[in-house]
């Protein structure tokens, strides 16, 4: 019983389904024996449809589930007290609360949460982030640098810590440094969320024309914004530039399934993509303009 109602509040959740999903995680607690996946799976649920963007939730309400979930978490704590993950997810909880509601007493709880995690697996970067996000809400960049550069040496190839930094950089006005932060972010792989943030860097970026990072750009761009289809032509127009033909033609293919509309506009240009990739055409005779 206890599984069934987990997985429907789980499931809720990534729907989307606010009220439904914390309605879940509550019955899931209340008839239970288990303690600590549930505080575990609401933490991780409300922390993502928070951060998603539950307009028709009252901040209040948001407030009164994450509290809800930092009370689970401390108990979850006091049964598994050496669990670095709970401290972590703790501090998320508390660093969620603080952005909320702009109090400090979350601040100070979510540090002290952070830094017990720390203590508990010293080469762990995740407390680092949380640490540095925590310390930028309440106003010290300089300590959150301090944090992100620790993280940093420790796993250089981890794209989230340039997306950090990318943040103290914008919010200081430092485009130099945030740009900086934006290459090591493209070229490890981060994941957007954002599309306008997308958007911004891909201004930046056509005006350097940087054709490799642009690609990845509109790759992340076309998933978010699936249903725009001048987003998927400048992605094909961008493959068929750096003469990808094959992965442009799979795009193609993509963009026809996502916008069924766009299919005839998609076969033209899959015929004349064909012809270049067996020499009948030429790469300069496409559209190279985003």
């Amino acid at each position: 019983k206890e599984n069934l109602l987990v997985y429907d509040a789980y499931v809720a959740g990534k729907m989307g389904q606010y009220a439904e999903s914390m309605a879940g995680f509550d019955k899931t607690y209340a008839n239970g024996l288990h303690k600590i996946d549930p505080a575990i799976l609401k933490s991780t649920a409300i922390g993502e449809l928070i951060q998603g963007g539950n307009r028709e939730v009252s901040v209040a309400q948001q407030t009164k589930d994450l509290e809800s979930a930092i009370v689970w978490m401390n108990q979850a704590i006091a049964l598994d007290s050496k669990n670095m993950f709970l401290y972590y997810l703790q501090a998320k909880n508390y660093a969620l609360a603080a952005e909320l509601t702009k109090e400090v007493k979350y601040l100070e709880k979510g540090i002290a949460a952070g830094e017990q995690a720390r203590q508990l697996r010293p080469g762990e970067v995740r407390p680092l982030w949380i640490l540095a996000q925590l310390y930028l809400f309440g106003s010290q960049p300089e300590k959150a640098i301090e944090y992100l550069e620790e993280s940093r040496k420790l796993a250089d190839w981890l794209p989230e810590t340039y997306f950090y930094l990318s943040i103290i950089y914008q919010n200081s006005g430092n485009e130099e440094k945030y740009y900086e932060q934006a290459d090591k972010m493209i070229d490890r792989g981060f994941t957007f969320f954002s599309a306008e943030a997308i958007k911004k860097l891909i201004v930046h970026y056509d005006g350097l024309d940087d054709l490799k990072r642009l690609i990845y750009l509109y790759s992340q761009l076309v998933y978010l914004e699936s249903n725009n289809p001048n987003y998927w032509q400048a992605y094909v127009d961008l493959l068929v530039q750096d003469q990808k033909y094959d992965r442009a033609l799979a795009v193609l293919q993509e963009a026809s399934n996502a916008i069924p509309a766009f299919s005839s506009r998609a076969y033209t240009k899959y015929q004349f993509i064909l012809k270049l990739k067996e020499g009948l055409g030429s790469p300069a005779a496409t559209s190279t303009t985003p």
